[in-house]
Parts: structure tokens; C-alpha cells; sequence
């Protein structure tokens, strides 16, 4: 298990930041780190791609680029349909 090192003095005022609280940190074979909460590589690579795509849309719609808009919907589309088929997966992994 890795856990971040926490020395008095780092960060102003010597606190940690307030989305670092070494207490959330789960040790292994927690609830937090079963299969429960993993994650298939369709779902992850779904994932990944929805974010890249609404990157590339929200861009293109910034800066008036229609094609790199409607470049990034499909592939935020496509993202979708892949974590939906390892969501898929998931469930009938979990069922058996």
C-alpha cells in the first residue's frame, strides 16, 4: 500500500490541503478495493474516451470549429456505447 508521506511544515500554515486527507486512504482488500469497484478495461477505455470527446466538443464550440465539435460528439458517443457494453459485461460478470 502507498501512502502519502505527511511531514509537519508542507503546505502554507503546515496543514495538509483540503483534498488530501491521508484518513480517505483505503488499505488493500478494503470494500473500497474489491471487485466491487473495479472496473473492466471497456468501462475505463469508455470512459476515458467520453472525456476526450466532450474536451474536443466543448474546444470546438469555444473556438467556432464545427468539425472538431462534431468530432468530439461522436467520440464522446462512441465513449458511451463502450462503457455501456463493459457495464454490460460488469453485470453479467457479477450475476455468474
Amino acid at each position: 500500500m502507498s501512502v502519502l508521506a505527511y511531514r509537519p511544515g508542507n503546505g502554507p500554515g503546515g496543514v495538509l490541503p483540503h483534498w488530501l486527507h491521508l484518513n480517505e486512504v483505503a488499505p488493500a482488500g478494503s470494500p473500497k478495493h474489491s471487485a466491487e469497484y473495479a472496473m473492466n478495461k471497456d468501462q475505463v477505455k469508455g470512459r476515458v474516451k467520453e472525456v476526450k470527446g466532450k474536451v474536443k466538443e466543448v474546444t470546438g464550440r469555444i473556438i467556432g470549429d464545427k468539425t472538431m465539435e462534431n468530432k468530439g460528439k461522436l467520440q464522446n458517443a462512441t465513449g458511451k456505447a463502450q462503457s455501456a457494453f463493459g457495464d454490460v459485461k460488469q453485470d453479467i460478470k457479477d450475476a455468474i
